[in-house]
Formats: structure tokens, sequence, C-alpha cells
């Protein structure tokens, strides 16, 4: 067992050989945790020289997972503090009371949706009545897409992206300023066809992000983790910040499976933006939990840019 887990902690450091390789990246909390057990574990059976190169194999994932824990950057300047969420409903989801339930606790003040079907569309009026300002692009395969906003939407555009995965891309009046909510469900990498799909619709999000000028906030299914060499090269060429950043590791599926707990579900930021607080809110029936962030604007960054 323990020499299975040191061999998954060394392929997930080569993910771009091999798909197998990059789903081996996601699970680094789950082989500190039991790396480290099974090094107790062998010191109390006196198998101190096995459990001390296991001990060392389980820091290396620990020292990945650190900097999600350092402290958070002092807030600085700032305006009205706003409330964002990003849920993946799952297509097959009918817990309309639930995600109300949700909407009328979190009171956000925008949300994203992905897998946004018809039918979750032809409940919206119940469900989002609050939200005067909405936009949706719902089908009936797992890539539907909406947003719905109590803040005025200036522009709403949509953008496909390879393996024909929508990108809605929302302009936002925060009291003057402009945000451009951005929101995608990239595909899972169930295999090397879906896994390349992903990857090459991560490059063309990146792209498009680049593209948009002003103030950005990037929100949605991502399908990979931040120990993913292609997670870490998407946040090298936008240059946005990760909101888990000084808060730390936040996973968001699978809400079935405890153990198997990964955050695939993220909210980016440009760095005229300030994170206040980032919270996983409850179970609503869907495989995902919702990504809930409190934010605003860094006015001397915005002002200066």
């Amino acid at each position: 067992m323990q020499l299975f887990l040191v061999a998954l902690t060394l392929m997930g450091f080569f993910g771009k050989s091999w798909w197998v390789f990059d789903i081996a990246s996601h699970f680094r909390p789950q082989y500190f945790l039991l790396l480290g057990l099974g090094a107790l574990v062998g010191f109390w059976g006196k198998r101190r020289r096995s459990s001390v190169f296991f001990i060392l194999v389980a820091m290396l994932n620990l020292w990945l997972i650190l900097p999600y824990y350092s402290s958070q950057t002092a807030i600085s300047k700032t305006g009205a503090v706003f409330r964002a969420m990003n849920l993946n409903l799952n297509v097959a989801n009918l817990a309309f009371d639930k995600v109300h339930k949700l909407v009328d606790s979190a009171r956000p003040d925008v949300i994203m949706l992905e897998e946004l079907s018809p039918f979750w569309v032809r409940k919206a009026g119940q469900v989002f009545s609050r939200y005067p300002y909405f936009k949706t692009f719902a089908r009936e395969d797992a890539f539907g897409i909406g947003v719905f906003s109590k803040i005025p939407l200036k522009k709403v555009d949509v953008f496909t992206m390879n393996g024909d995965i929508p990108v809605l891309v929302a302009r936002l009046d925060l009291n003057g300023h402009t945000l451009s909510l951005i929101g995608t469900h990239l595909k899972p990498p169930f295999n090397a066809a879906f896994s390349k799909d992903r990857n090459d619709g991560l490059e063309d999000l990146a792209n498009l992000i680049i593209s948009t000028k002003g103030t950005k906030m990037v929100m949605g299914d991502f399908n990979l983790t931040p120990w993913s060499p292609y997670f870490q090269d998407f946040i090298a060429k936008t240059g946005l910040n990760d909101s888990q950043k000084g808060i730390g590791i936040q996973p968001s599926w699978p809400t079935s499976m405890p153990l198997f707990w990964i955050p695939l579900d993220h909210c980016f930021v440009t760095k005229d933006i300030n994170i206040h607080a980032r919270n996983i809110g409850p179970n609503v029936d869907s495989d995902h939990y919702p990504v809930i962030v409190d934010f605003s604007l860094n006015m001397d960054k915005v002002n200066a840019s």
C-alpha cells in the first residue's frame, strides 16, 4: 500500500507525459495523510528505515499543499464587498428546494451555474426570483451554463472552446467599474480524448482571459486541481490569483465520497480584486459543492490601471 502511494506521488509530477499520471496529481492531501499514518505505524512496529522514507515522501506532498495555507495578502483600500457563487448543478439534479434554500441563505450577488439544463431554466423563476439580470445557455448534456445577478449586466457573450464547450463572459457594473465574470465547465478527464479536450479548452480559456481587458473573475468546474501541471501553466500564463491561496484547500467534489474529496471548482481573480472570504456551501444533491467567494475591488490598483 505505502509503495503504491509513493508511486502515485511520483507519477503526479509527470502529468504531461500521460493523462493517467495527471489524474494521479490530484490527490496530494490523501497521499500525505496516508503516507504519514503508515510511517507512524511503521515506527510503532520498529520499521524505522522504511518509515523515514515514507515520511520524506509524505513531506513532498505536504510541500505542494502548504502554499495554500500561507498568510493572505493584506487587504488594502477597498470598495463595497460583493458575494459570488459558483455551482455545478449536476444535469440530473432535481433538488430545486435545496438550491432555493442555498440561494436564500447565502444571498450571493451573482451566481454562475454549470450543467444548466432546459428543465432547470424552466424552474429559474422559482429558484432565482430575486435575480432580475440573467442569461442562460441551457443544454441537454452536462455543458449548459448561465449567470443570474442582482447586479446589472452590461453585456453577456458566449464563446465556444475546443470540444464544443461554452465560455460565458458577463460584464457587471460594480458601482461604475466593470467586472468581467467568466464562467465555464471543462471536460472531465475520463480518457485520453477527454483529457486532451480539457487541456485544449484550458488553453483556449487562457487566451480568452488574456484578451479580455480590465478586472476579471473566472469561475467554474475546471476538472483539475492545483497540483496538475496544466493548472500551474494556466496560472502562469494568465497571471490570475487562485482564491484558495492563503485560505486553504477547499474540496468541492465528489460530495458522496469524502475520502476522495478534491478541489475541482475554482475561482480566479486579477490582482485588483481583494478576497475577503471563500467557503464551500452545503450539499444540494449535486456531485459538486458550491463555492462562495466574498470579494471587493482593490481601489488603489483599479485606479492605477
